[in-house]
């Protein structure tokens, strides 16, 4: 939702700004969460639960198949209770011996898999564990794979000693079945690999978190999980578990992602044009027919594969990423993950080809199948693709054990995971990557250190590094750097409730789950640049001390009116139209030259380009003929309240001449603009994406600033002697880099702002 304002800019001049304040497009909802009072929480992966609620999933998702499930308070306390009965053993003898964790030594658990009959449900699996030295390069498998409901385990045996048939020897442990099952198949399905590689069978090792590390001690917990990017890297193979596959839906989504990308490495040599032909879909009728049911079972297996909850959890990002070797796996079938990268890099190419227009569904190809292919609501490649695109930019093993080259991609990676993955423990949304990114940060499991001080640290963590000239520098990769506040967009009132003991400045990932929002405007380092030019010769620099964020900033103007936010209802009922035959009437021309309708438009569709082009233009008039078309006034009122007062006529008759309508929409937008002479797009489609999420909570007389070190202009309320951040915002005008040519910005004074 946005809000538009009216700021006061300058001394004794209003001038009309319009802002989106507080986000921009709802397009998913996250499972993180805070850990409550006392609650324990670790590595565990909680993916169903009784108490369901269905969480909103990507627009580009499909329903059918991206049910990310989790459950209310009950599956929490079942988790808690899971946890804790999960050390209650059958002796009391523990299980678990201290490990060394010294730069000359550290040590890890790996299970030995005894007992071959455990791939039987009813009889329990006999592992045994065994103390290695990590520096001693052991040959073993880690496990990769989401616990799955804590309310539901099955109980394993640990030996404890070389006796097997010794009750004194064996105790029990609970693990939640999706584990226990892993188990009972990992040997097997890892045993084709394991051979390859010269290794035993005999010699199988496996690591497996909630099983080779003690959960209860929060210190090696910390120890182990800060060495967690050496562990994955070591193994000999990564295991990726998907569960038990009892309706074969995962072994047939495997076999078609395997023959897409044996053609598609057939087709290689020939040109990519030739496998964008499907001319190679002739061969298989089960890839390219109907079912009898009026779908096609292969592709709707291949698009639950990709929405599997496994590839949305940020432990298995880091995972995925650094496994030297990975197997997708179930108790049917197994899978390298190379197939998988190599079939959806071709979908994505297919899917940019059909919806820019660049082919024909070939009459072989059921429409359902075309469907599939063409629209992005049934396969969702971001995260399979960006696991693929990480692993790129990895060194060799010959390299520093630091995953990327320099602190600008680790930084980013690490705000990327914080947004975009998973974690139970709201804590992992940092802790999961560490071994990607290498931040100089700690993990701490303690219930002293609170999920707020660890976003806290993680913000003033990044402000240390974020000035540093190897991460303001231009880069290919990131044109003008990174910005140093550019958590900002993750953080402020306006997207969330205040929250006990987290200052309105810090970054608050773990409440993106009560929200359909994917947080505020971050300013994207390439292509927003509100502070540009503003404070070239100021040497300030931001810094956090105790609660506060100081930094070096402007008031562009005060906010004087807050508007409804538009929605359904407001469409309908013919409040947005007054409010935009307001806004035109009290500003014949937005403050930069633009006209109020334009402004509008850029505004609800954030565009801060001041470029038009053909798609700008397809965007204008969608969104234009969006709002007409659900107007409770009618199509031809609401235009005639715009100001157009000529019959709809358009140039159906003929295409090249414009028409009345296209006269109108022309000056009332883009006046003296030649639409008949614009710059093709790269992209033809045209998508109007509605504007959706909480209030910003904007209020009459907030203060609209520029921040030095912010892409984005932010939202400050005066609160005594410091600030509260509300949020970043979206402001027609401001966001192209230009602010320092205006007159206002000479002018107004430069102030340091303690944000609390």
């Amino acid at each position: 939702m946005f809000h538009a304002i009216s700021a006061r800019v300058g001394e004794g001049r209003e001038e009309g700004y319009n802002v989106v304040s507080g986000g921009g497009v709802g397009i998913r909802a996250d499972t993180a969460r805070e850990a409550s009072d006392g609650e324990e929480l670790g590595r565990g992966e909680v993916v169903e639960s009784k108490e369901e609620r269905v969480i909103p999933v990507e627009p580009w998702s499909s329903l059918d198949c991206a049910k990310h499930v989790i459950g209310g308070s009950e599956i929490f306390r079942k988790s808690f209770e899971f946890r804790r009965n999960q050390f209650k053993m059958s002796s009391d003898t523990s299980i678990y011996t201290p490990l060394a964790a010294s730069e000359s030594r550290f040590e890890v658990r790996l299970l030995e898999i005894i007992d071959d009959q455990g791939e039987e449900a009813n009889h329990p699996v006999k592992c045994r564990l065994h103390t290695v030295s990590l520096d001693g390069k052991p040959n073993f498998c880690a496990l990769s794979y989401l616990w799955g409901d804590p309310g539901v385990t099955v109980d394993i045996q640990i030996l404890l000693g070389p006796d097997h048939d010794s009750a004194s020897n064996v105790t029990t442990m609970p693990v939640t079945a999706n584990l226990a099952a892993a188990l009972r198949h990992a040997k097997r399905q890892c045993a084709t690999m394991w051979s390859d590689l010269g290794y035993e069978p005999g010699q199988f090792r496996l690591w497996a978190d909630a099983i080779c590390i003690n959960q209860k001690d929060f210190v090696e917990r910390a120890s182990q999980v800060q060495r967690m990017g050496d562990l994955y890297r070591s193994a000999a193979v990564v295991l990726a578990w998907f569960g038990e596959d009892d309706s074969g839906e995962t072994s047939l989504a495997f076999d078609t992602v395997t023959k897409v990308a044996i053609e598609a490495g057939r087709c290689a040599d020939l040109g990519p044009e030739v496998f964008n032909t499907l001319e190679w879909m002739q061969r298989y009728p089960e890839l390219r027919d109907e079912d009898g049911d009026g779908d096609n079972s292969a592709w709707t297996a291949v698009a639950v594969l990709i929405n599997n909850p496994y590839w949305s959890r940020v432990w298995i990002f880091q995972e995925v990423v650094l496994a030297q070797r990975l197997l997708l796996a179930t108790d049917r079938s197994v899978m390298d993950l190379a197939p998988m990268h190599l079939t959806m890099a071709r979908l994505l190419i297919l899917q940019g080809v059909i919806n820019q227009g660049g082919m024909a569904k070939p009459g072989w190809v059921a429409p359902i199948v075309w469907t599939r292919f063409a629209s992005d609501r049934y396969v969702r490649y971001i995260n399979v693709m960006g696991v693929s695109y990480d692993k790129l930019r990895l060194p060799g093993a010959e390299a520093d054990k630091v995953g990327f080259a320099n602190l600008a991609q680790r930084w980013d990676l690490a705000f990327r995971c914080a947004i975009m993955y998973d974690a139970t423990d709201p804590k992992d949304l940092i802790y999961g990557v560490l071994g990607l990114t290498n931040i100089d940060m700690k993990p701490d499991y303690s219930q002293d250190k609170t999920t707020h001080d660890v976003y806290c640290e993680f913000a003033e963590t990044w402000l240390r590094v974020a000035q540093l000239p190897s991460v303001t520098a231009s880069t290919p990769e990131f044109p003008r750097g990174l910005k140093a506040l550019k958590y900002l967009g993750y953080a402020g009132i306006g997207l969330f409730s205040p929250s006990k003991g987290l200052p309105s400045w810090a970054p608050n990932f773990a409440a993106r789950a009560s929200s359909t929002l994917y947080f505020g405007l971050t300013g994207r380092d390439d292509d927003t640049r509100a502070d540009e030019g503003l404070f070239a010769s100021d040497n300030s620099i931001a810094f956090i001390k105790g609660p506060s964020l100081f930094v070096r900033g402007m008031v562009v103007g005060k906010v004087l009116q807050v508007s409804e936010a538009p929605g359904g209802a407001t469409q309908t009922d013919g409040r947005m139209n007054s409010f935009f035959v307001d806004f035109k009437e009290r500003h014949p021309v937005y403050i930069t030259g633009t006209p109020p309708l334009q402004a509008i438009f850029r505004l609800v569709c954030q565009d801060a380009s001041p470029d038009v082009s053909r798609l700008t233009v397809l965007k204008a008039s969608a969104f234009l003929l969006t709002h007409c078309g659900r107007s409770s006034g009618g199509f031809g009122a609401t235009l005639s309240a715009l100001g157009f007062s000529q019959p709809f006529i358009g140039a159906a008759a003929n295409p090249n001449v414009l028409g009345e309508f296209d006269i109108w929409f022309r000056d009332a937008f883009f006046p003296g603009l030649s639409l008949e002479e614009l710059p093709e797009s790269g992209v033809i489609r045209c998508l109007l994406e509605g504007l959706s999420g909480p209030m910003s909570k904007a209020l009459a007389g907030d203060l609209l600033c520029i921040l030095k070190g912010c892409g984005v202009p932010v939202m400050l309320r005066k609160n005594g002697d410091h600030y509260t951040h509300i949020s970043t915002c979206f402001v027609v005008g401001l966001m192209e880099g230009r602010n320092h040519e205006y007159a206002w910005a000479k002018e107004a004074a430069r102030e340091d702002f303690e944000i609390r």
